[in-house]
């Protein structure tokens, strides 16, 4: 068995320093009004014709949701919030054994 590597920071939580572009995410189930939600940091995005049309985002694990499942997403920037978007999660990846990255096609309402 290997020897554990002990360290002075009692901290065991991830630290991200926020940019001016990064924005959170608000996932929840499609047919949940106001169910509970997962939160997450936006990653990238994708655009079609200047308007968003994906994008991907990390959630700390465990998440309730599966690939090709549609959702409810609701994304909020410093400037901007875009809520109640209707979602289609195309991948998801894990990142890490405490990170997990997701991506999803904005549908058309």
């Amino acid at each position: 068995m290997e020897d554990e590597q002990k360290t002075d920071d009692h901290r065991k939580g991830i630290r991200l320093s926020p940019t001016a572009d990064d924005g959170i995410i608000k996932l929840r189930a499609e047919n949940s009004e106001n169910g509970p939600f997962k939160t997450g940091l936006i990653r990238d995005e994708s655009f079609h014709e200047s308007d968003i049309d994906g994008c991907g985002a990390v959630f700390r694990k465990p998440i309730s949701f599966n690939k090709g499942e549609n959702v409810r997403i609701t994304l909020m920037y410093s400037q901007t919030t875009l809520e109640n978007l209707k979602a289609h999660i195309r991948w998801i990846r894990d990142l890490d054994e405490i990170l997990v990255k997701v991506g999803m096609y904005i549908l058309p309402d």
